[in-house]
Order: C-alpha cells, then structure tokens, then sequence
C-alpha cells in the first residue's frame, strides 16, 4: 500500500458504530416445511424505485423446488 493509501475498514454488525449503511431482515409472510433432502429455491429481484432514487423496489420469490413458489414484494427507503 502507497502512502497515499487508506486503509479502512467498516462494519455493519450491531455491536459497532453506525455508519450509512444499512442492514434489513425481510420476514417472508409463508413457511415451507422442508425434509432432509429438499431443494429451496428463490429469486430476488432488486431496482431502483421509478418514483424516487433513494428507495429500493424488492421482490422475493421462494418455494420447494418443483413446487409452487411464493413470492413478496417489498418498498425501502431511506
């Protein structure tokens, strides 16, 4: 590393300091009872909102494979 170099290091973890960053849980609405052996399989689809650049348009897909799938669509913003 240059002398000019920086070296930074940031985390988002709860335990220490805030930064602009942002952690989500998003609480899917629908369980799927699995077995030993069962394939999961999703989808998650991630734009910018048409009606403001700061908020996130997010949808969700996810079900057994060979199944039908759920999906849920989220707004974010900040």
């Amino acid at each position: 590393m240059s002398e000019t170099e920086k070296h930074i290091d940031f985390s988002t973890g709860p335990h220490h300091t805030s930064t602009h960053w942002k952690q989500t849980i998003f609480y899917l609405e629908n369980h799927i009872n699995l077995q030993k052996g069962d394939i999961l399989e999703g989808n998650i689809v991630v734009q910018k909102n048409p009606l403001n650049h700061r908020y996130l348009d997010i949808v969700i897909s996810y079900g057994k494979k060979g199944e039908a799938q759920f999906e849920q669509k989220f707004k974010l913003g900040s």
